[in-house]
């Protein structure tokens, strides 16, 4: 028997990587190089791509900026946290995500709770301190007006990068949000005339069935297609010239190799596909984001995973990434996620897996009420109060331009049934920690600076309009 005085000490805990985290907000998987887009819209965020694991198929839970975001940091779906808008129509309140006893705890607390130094820059109000999307950030630099470009958030980053000494006790979480490819599309020259029409874009958009025109979510202002998706391109260049700012500055003091360095989007957006300007809604093309995902030494080698995944599974892929995050925070988050590690070695041979996703639960004129999807497999089910179910086989129509809800009613049906159970459990998961109840009132200038951002309704101009 062994006595005390030879017992082993304790294996030091492996040091924790650095970890950064981009979010470009509005940024559409087929838009990136990357993803097969056809015009040189991201050379920067291709090359970090070369180095990166790509996740080929991946789904947001809902396309909007807050409810998005909240379910990377917390690993749920939005009827289980709890926001399902950036703000309700009407000024009645959303709820952020809780983080008292029984409630949920978002992935910053998590790793501030390990000894990361934690940062996060924002590049707009969407995601402010009084949503609550703040917490467990040691410094949290906002906007101070509704938004900002890149440049501005990109600048704040690297100052605090810069000041950052290398200590293994305690590495630094950092966090970049983007928000220009958003709606209002106004980059900075040379950006704004760096697209125009062309045969290629002309036959891209003829292949997606897009019009030439669509209202702004049924509102009174028109949207010209090719217009929008020339202005479009061009906030994302100037997204992507930014970021190579920051991936260079990684390089450039070693810190790159040794990180893990996560790039995604928390939605897509309509570009009038569909005849929906924005987004909002659960069509691919809002649904469908990036992420690439760069890991510390030989773990990190370039490949594409093509198995479906959800942004709920981000963070318990990365958490899973450091085994020495072994605090009771870990585990809570752990016990709270529906997301899961996708790269883990059994991942495959779990088999497929459903993805659930909701419309935007804000009103809007002439408003279609609630939609649901379910994608399980290559088969696609939308839940439409007001217009229909539809059924979409995504092998063969990936612009969900054909509707077999008629030629397939038995796959319909159990769909269906699937898709009530999965609610079903959301809302008993949601309803366990609180997620069910009614948020304060919302502050009226929070509703007039989201108005301004194109939200709540609001009958408020667009570029490109149809004078």
């Amino acid at each position: 028997m062994t006595g005390a005085g030879c017992a082993r000490a304790a294996a030091p805990r492996p040091p924790l990587p650095n970890v950064v985290l981009v979010s470009v907000d509005t940024l559409r998987a087929d838009h990136l190089g990357s993803y097969g887009y056809f015009r040189d819209t991201t050379p920067h965020i291709d090359a970090f791509g070369d180095r990166a694991i790509r996740f080929e198929r991946v789904r947001a839970t809902m396309a909007t900026t807050l409810p998005s975001h909240l379910s990377m940091l917390t690993g749920r779906y939005p009827l289980e946290h709890g926001t399902l808008a950036n703000v309700a129509h009407g000024g009645a309140g959303f709820s952020g995500a809780e983080h008292g006893d029984g409630g949920l705890v978002s992935a910053v607390q998590v790793l501030q709770d390990a000894g990361y130094r934690t940062a996060g820059f924002i590049g707009a109000r969407t995601l402010e301190r009084a949503t609550g999307f703040a917490a467990g950030f040691d410094v949290f630099d906002e906007p101070a007006d509704v938004e900002r470009q890149a440049g501005e958030v990109i600048d704040h980053a690297l100052a605090w990068l810069g000041e950052q000494e290398p200590d293994p006790r305690h590495p630094f979480f950092l966090f970049v949000h983007l928000f220009d490819p958003h709606w209002k599309h106004e980059p900075p020259e040379p950006f704004l005339s760096m697209f125009s029409d062309d045969a290629d874009l002309e036959a891209w958009v003829t292949e997606r069935e897009i019009g030439d025109f669509a209202m702004r979510n049924r509102m009174r202002k028109a949207t010209n297609t090719l217009r929008s998706l020339n202005r479009y391109c061009g906030e994302i260049r100037y997204t992507d010239e930014q970021l190579g700012r920051l991936f260079d500055a990684l390089d450039e003091q070693g810190r790159f190799a040794d990180s893990i360095v996560c790039f995604v989007a928390d939605h897509g957006d309509g570009l009038n596909q569909h005849a929906w300007v924005a987004h909002g809604m659960v069509w691919e093309e809002q649904l469908r984001v990036p992420w690439l995902l760069h890991l510390p030494g030989d773990a990190s080698e370039p490949r594409v995973v093509a198995a479906d995944v959800s942004l709920l599974d981000l963070f318990p892929t990365l958490f899973a990434r450091l085994p020495a995050l072994d605090t009771p925070l870990a585990a809570r988050f752990a016990a709270q996620a529906t997301g899961v590690d996708v790269l883990a070695p059994d991942a495959a041979a779990r088999g497929p897996r459903r993805f659930f996703a909701q419309r935007t639960g804000r009103e809007i004129p002439d408003d279609p009420g609630p939609i649901f999807a379910l994608v399980e497999g290559d088969w696609k089910l939308l839940v439409r109060e007001q217009q229909g179910d539809a059924l979409f086989d995504l092998a063969r129509d990936p612009h969900e331009l054909e509707n077999l809800i008629e030629a397939e009613p038995e796959r319909a049906r159990a769909m269906r049934a699937d898709l009530e159970a999965s609610l079903a459990e959301q809302r008993r998961r949601g309803a366990a920690v609180g997620a069910d109840r009614p948020g304060p009132a919302a502050d009226p200038e929070r509703l007039r600076m989201l108005e301004s951002l194109g939200y709540v309704g609001a009958d408020s101009a667009i570029e490109g309009e149809d004078e």
